[in-house]
């Protein structure tokens, strides 16, 4: 205490030089040491707390850094994802192509169709007229065989004249030798009749054969309407899938009750947070006014103590105040004060209004994009309800077609009994006219031996009108001439007609070809579709990830925004320290120095740490310092920026609703090829039914005799209903 009292007594006589510009100034004892002393440790803690916000200031900056390259990231991410939308688009195209290629593959198809269904008809109306001329043929044998009843009645007739013939019986024998002759040349007749009784067995055989055929048919039938019951499981397959899509709707209402639940959530949190607003509002006020009494009692004491001080010391303690390092130091520190409360209190300030400001736009926003995916889903909603009555339409479309053919495979059965009935009824009516004919043939035999027995008897007359008989029997043998001929050229009408059928049958047997490259064309659409549909289902699993992450970060955002409030509740209590002029300095120093703890405990480096803490640690750091504001601007910007780009590829749509777009596209797909593949079945059925038998199977008779214009009618239907069907 007396090193002290001299000094003072020293100071006071002795006035410092004043100092030079590169002089170095020492700390020197003057007056009021322990206050001196209190400002000098304020100082350097000042300078820390000065380093400490330098330190800060620069992991601000790293995190910054660190946020731009997750920026970076993110976009590198977007435009993966677009090319990969742009790939989608591609693949889509060229499966569209493929689907063109293939329908016009099938027009042709239908045009070789219409051609061999041309040629077909053409052979048939051939067979129809040579059926014609055969009917011709048999008209004429009927006038022979009239011919014959009415030499028959003249021969009755010449039985009265036999008295008057038994006198030429000598001229007439050799005659009778002649006559043996023409017994001769009758029974080279007989012998050819003969040979048309085989020939007509043969035919009888053909018929047989035919009837045969039919059975095959009918067999065909048989395995066409096992094709039939395929479809009926096709449409219960069908129905199935009606169920499922029932379902997936039912879960929709439900995600769609649960997002207006989120926004009932939503609409309370808006309204607690405004309310919270309020509060905080009041409260701020409140410390205002507490700070502005603060600073009028502050400048009444200051006034006070000035007015003391220049009371009591005299002009040489002035001048003493005026050259000494602590009054100086002293001024310093008080402007030093009165600069770092009042940007501390801004600060405080512009912290809370962007707090509310950034509240009110992610509450708003939130809201908004409830709003949005509540649209989205309706719309989703309604276009697969859409989609649901289009898949109900063809299904009623395809059961009506099955319908159809099952009453087409019926009325084809029930002909091709009635043609069985009728064939069998043909066969045994053929073979009763074979037997009557037998028996017409020994009566006939029979009635020539009588015939030459009269002629024998009535000579004179038979050789007056022999040469009559003789020159009708040379017509007749012309026209049977004629008559074998024009069966020779039938016959080789039906060769030529058979020889088109076999052309047919290979162009045919050549559209089936090309059908089953359809199909395989087919199966390799339906593979490439099923590599696009993996893709899809890839990119949504990358979405999911995508919102999942979205999600932790909003989690860790709030986690940040609690540790915020601690920090600035930790801020408040420290500056109501500092503001406390009842605290001494040592408890100051003890509060700075637990909240440089707690600061350093956040700040420090680890690369060992998650990247949650990590974000959480850069957060805290944010909203304490003044890049808080700034960096809250750069992510919006981000955010804003890709929400853009989602917007301009995909409409404003979000990843879900992209998801079920892509879906409903591969179910439409998918239709397309349900559709293509019973259109090839459909073909298919119509080149079987269309198929012509060979001419065995189907004889020239068959047509003219049981049917007529009635088959080659139904054949016109089925030709002009299959392409409409």
């Amino acid at each position: 205490m007396d090193d002290e009292v001299d000094d003072d007594g020293v100071g006071e006589l002795v006035a410092p030089p004043p100092p030079s510009p590169k002089h170095r100034r020492v700390w020197s004892v003057g007056v009021d040491s322990a206050t001196e002393l209190g400002k000098i440790q304020k100082a350097h803690e000042m300078s820390s707390l000065q380093t400490e916000l330098a330190k800060q200031s620069r992991a601000l900056e790293e995190s910054q850094e660190e946020t731009q390259l997750a920026a970076r990231i993110g976009q590198s991410l977007l435009a993966q994802n677009q090319q990969l939308d742009y790939e989608l688009k591609a693949t889509l195209c060229q499966a569209t192509a493929r689907a063109d290629d293939a329908e016009r593959h099938a027009r042709v198809l239908e045009a070789r169709l219409a051609e061999a269904t041309t040629s077909c008809r053409a052979a048939e109306s051939q067979c129809v007229h040579s059926a014609v001329e055969i009917e011709h043929l048999h008209g004429v044998q009927a006038g022979l065989e009239s011919t014959i009843k009415q030499l028959t009645r003249d021969a009755s007739k010449c039985k009265d004249e036999r008295q008057l013939l038994t006198q030429a019986t000598a001229r007439l024998h050799e005659e009778n030798r002649e006559l043996q002759a023409d017994r001769d040349t009758l029974q080279t007749a007989n012998g050819r009749l003969i040979r048309e009784l085989e020939a007509l067995r043969a035919d009888l055989t053909e018929r047989r054969d035919a009837a045969d055929a039919s059975d095959r048919s009918v067999l065909e039938f048989k395995t066409k309407l096992v094709g039939y019951d395929q479809v009926v499981a096709h449409l219960e397959a069908l129905q199935a899938h009606v169920l499922s899509t029932d379902v997936e709707l039912a879960t929709l209402h439900e995600h769609c009750r649960a997002l207006e639940d989120a926004k009932e959530a939503s609409e309370l949190l808006v309204a607690a947070l405004t309310t919270e607003l309020h509060t905080t509002t009041e409260q701020l006020q409140q410390e205002r006014v507490i700070t502005q009494e603060m600073r009028e009692a502050s400048r009444s004491y200051l006034s006070r103590r000035s007015s003391d001080a220049s009371a009591s010391d005299g002009p040489d303690v002035a001048i003493l105040k005026q050259g000494s390092l602590f009054h100086e130091l002293s001024l310093v520190l008080e402007r030093d004060r009165a600069d770092a409360t009042q940007p501390l209190l801004d600060r405080i300030l512009a912290l809370e209004t962007e707090l509310a400001s950034y509240r009110e736009g992610s509450s708003h926003e939130t809201v908004s994009s409830h709003v949005n995916e509540v649209r989205a889903l309706r719309e989703t909603q309604y276009a697969i309800e859409t989609e649901l009555l289009q898949v109900q339409k063809e299904l009623s479309r395809t059961q009506e077609t099955s319908k159809l053919w099952e009453a087409k495979y019926v009325a084809k059965c029930a002909e091709a009994d009635e043609f069985r009935v009728e064939l069998k009824g043909h066969m045994h009516a053929c073979e009763v006219e074979l037997d009557q004919l037998m028996k017409q043939r020994s009566s006939m035999q029979d009635e020539l031996l009588k015939a030459r027995l009269l002629y024998t008897e009535a000579a004179a007359e038979w050789h007056a009108q022999r040469t009559l008989h003789e020159a009708q029997v040379e017509q007749l043998h012309e026209t049977l001439r004629a008559a074998q001929s024009e069966v020779h050229h039938l016959k080789l009408d039906e060769r030529h007609a058979a020889a088109s059928l076999a052309a047919s049958t290979q162009q045919l047997c050549e559209m089936d070809r090309a059908l089953r490259l359809a199909k395989d064309h087919e199966e390799a659409l339906s593979k490439s579709v099923g590599l696009f549909q993996s893709n899809c289902d890839a990119q949504a699993s990358r979405l999911l990830a995508l919102e999942d992450a979205m999600r932790d970060a909003a989690e860790t955002r709030v986690m940040q925004e609690q540790q915020m409030a601690a920090l600035t509740s930790e801020l408040d209590q420290t500056l109501e320290l500092w503001r406390d002029e009842k605290t001494t300095s040592d408890g100051l120093r003890q509060r700075i120095e637990e909240l440089h703890e707690m600061m350093e405990v956040a700040s420090q480096p680890s690369p060992y740490r998650s990247r949650q803490s990590s974000i959480e640690q850069r957060r805290s750091f944010l909203k304490r310092g003044s890049l808080f504001h700034e960096l809250a601007q750069q992510i919006e910007r981000e955010v804003t920026l890709a929400q853009r780009t989602i917007s301009e590829d995909d409409e404003t749509t979000p990843p879900s609703v992209i998801v079920e777009s892509l879906r409903l596209q591969l179910d439409e797909l998918q239709i397309q090829l349900r559709r293509e593949r019973a259109r090839v079945c459909q073909l298919q059925t119509e080149l079987d039914a269309a198929t012509p038998a060979p001419p065995i199977v189907r004889p020239p008779w068959f047509w003219a005799a049981l049917y007529g214009g009635r088959v080659r009618g139904l054949l016109d239907n089925e030709i002009i209903a299959a392409p409409h069907e």
